[in-house]
């Protein structure tokens, strides 16, 4: 049975309206404040050119995310619905200077570091170099663990199982992204949190296909990867010294 959200129109309107809709949730209202939630979803929905009948729709797939068991580290499960003030970041920028490389480079090292022998295309090559910049949508901490977090609004053909959420992120290369956003983390983690260890302080990134959200299949579209502490540092070093 589909829940409504999965049969919402595609495109990247509703991805950039449900990435809104879960940040005002952390950051400005709570999922059961009325009149926020109304006003919110229609100035959204208008100015994604989106029908406002599906007000309900969308509110009912915020209200079910809210409530989601996300899978962790150690077997444990988190609710955003849990996560304290001062305990997360949406939208955290970050910086990783990048000496002269190429794509190659980076496309053999995660490969070997996410689902190593698994089919996936190959990078476009590029000779790199500079300051490689971005956003993580949600960085936490949680259990003294910290997590980067990534929302999908992909549609997935076959389901949101584990298997098809592995094809979804090696079919689109949400592996190279996923490593970079650790190494991000790490390098800040490092700078910032005293007595930072790796393997105690890392949760690793989650990436959560969204659409797959369902009370009735509880942690299903979710994909969770941690490298080893060796694994990132040979990424790392791929950033800190020239690969031509």
């Amino acid at each position: 049975i589909e829940t409504p959200w999965q049969s919402l129109p595609a495109g990247a309107g509703v991805g950039d309206l449900m990435h809104l809709a879960l940040e005002a949730m952390l950051m400005e209202s709570p999922i059961d404040d009325t009149l926020f939630w109304s006003n919110f979803w229609q100035q959204q929905l208008s100015s994604h050119q989106l029908p406002l009948t599906l007000e309900m729709d969308f509110h009912a797939w915020l209200t079910t995310l809210v409530q989601y068991p996300l899978p962790l580290t150690d077997n444990t499960s988190l609710t955003l619905t849990q996560l304290n003030q001062g305990a997360f970041c949406c939208e955290m920028g970050f910086t990783l200077p990048l000496s002269q490389t190429h794509s190659q480079a980076i496309d053999d090292c995660v490969s070997a570091m996410v689902l190593a022998g698994a089919a996936r295309p190959k990078l476009s090559y590029q000779r790199l170099g500079g300051l490689l910049t971005g956003f993580m949508d949600l960085i936490f901490e949680y259990g003294g663990r910290y997590y980067v977090l990534d929302y999908k609004t992909n549609k997935l053909m076959q389901g949101y199982d584990s298997w098809s959420c592995q094809q979804a992120i090696l079919s689109h290369r949400y592996d190279v992204q996923a490593m970079l956003y650790v190494l991000a983390l790490h390098r800040h983690l490092s700078t910032r949190l005293a007595n930072y260890d790796y393997d105690r302080h890392m949760g690793g990134a989650i990436y959560w296909f969204i659409r797959g959200a369902d009370p009735l299949q509880p942690q299903q579209g979710v994909w969770h990867c941690k490298p080893s502490l060796a694994e990132l540092e040979s990424l790392s070093h791929i950033f800190s010294s020239q690969s031509l």
